[in-house]
């Protein structure tokens, strides 16, 4: 290929190229040395051991496109002062003479692509890696890379718009599955009002009297979303969880409450329970004072 572009340099530039504006024709033993070119015309530049194959502005002496073969093996693609390069018309293949679509890299097995982006100095590049493990039935991997470190997170942020996996329409959610999802561990982070005013002395735990109506009458807990909403809606799963959090800590004090009440039935059980021993030993001396009255002789024998 390297062979291949520098023929076509060397062509073009027996057309329309100057060596120190001399003519360069075939036989010309001109030694290509420092910058060969002419107003608006491809030129070659010889610089070290690179080749430039490039097109100038002869006002400003600049680059307008370049093609730079280094010594090393790479080519480098460029512009000077460009705000960007555009290949159109065609495929670009990179490991590949076939690109199967308008960006194709192979990297000879499909196992590590790499691509860097966004620093120009290469020890602190952060980039996208690309894997296929060797068995094809295993998804791809996407990850972040960064140069000397290796793998990093990786942030998908769309700007202005919502991300879907499995559907078109996240229907304004950030993130929408239309699917299962499978964690280890969920963390669903509240704006506040995490339901502990509960346990303030200032809250109002409602009876259980008025409990029991607003459930034969919705039946449903308050506050609690009803079946239709959550067919309609779905369930939010940290309002969710913050309401269920809320009437565990009113049954708490439900129960607390009650243990309370029973601990006093039962405490005055027990000073009852004292208070007829007593008048049962008072019953009982009665009784047998009075049979000693009643007997006498019993008392003389």
């Amino acid at each position: 290929m390297k062979k291949i572009l520098l023929t076509l340099a060397i062509i073009i530039a027996g057309y329309s190229t100057y060596a120190q504006y001399l003519p360069l024709t075939a036989g010309s033993n001109y030694p290509l040395t420092g910058t060969l070119f002419s107003n608006n015309v491809e030129a070659i530049r010889l610089s070290g051991n690179n080749v430039y194959l490039s097109a100038f502005d002869y006002v400003n002496v600049l680059r307008t496109g370049y093609l730079q073969f280094n010594p090393g093996g790479s080519i480098i693609l460029g512009a000077d002062n460009a705000s960007s390069i555009a290949l159109t018309g065609a495929n670009v293949g990179i490991g590949t003479i076939n690109p199967q679509g308008k960006f194709d890299v192979y990297d000879g097995n499909g196992t590590n692509v790499i691509a860097y982006f966004g620093a120009n100095n290469i020890i602190n590049a952060k980039g996208l890696y690309l894997s296929r493990p060797t068995v094809n039935t295993n998804p791809v991997n996407i990850q972040g890379s960064q140069v000397g470190v290796g793998r990093t997170d990786i942030s998908l942020q769309a700007e202005g718009g919502n991300v879907g996996i499995g559907t078109s329409n996240p229907q304004g959610h950030k993130l929408a599955v239309n699917g299962d999802i499978i964690a280890t561990s969920v963390i669903v982070k509240l704006y506040g009002n995490w339901p502990d005013y509960v346990f303030k002395p200032t809250y109002h735990l409602p009876l259980l009297t008025e409990v029991k109506a607003y459930i034969d009458h919705n039946q449903r807990l308050p506050d609690m979303p009803s079946e239709q909403e959550v067919t309609k809606e779905g369930i939010n799963l940290g309002e969710i969880v913050k309401l269920q959090t809320k009437k565990i800590e009113e049954l708490t004090l439900y129960l607390i409450e009650k243990e309370q009440q029973i601990n006093e039935i039962n405490e005055k059980q027990r000073t009852q329970d004292a208070k007829d021993q007593k008048l049962q030993e008072q019953l009982k001396t009665m009784q047998d004072q009075l049979n000693n009255i009643m007997n006498p002789k019993t008392k003389a024998e």
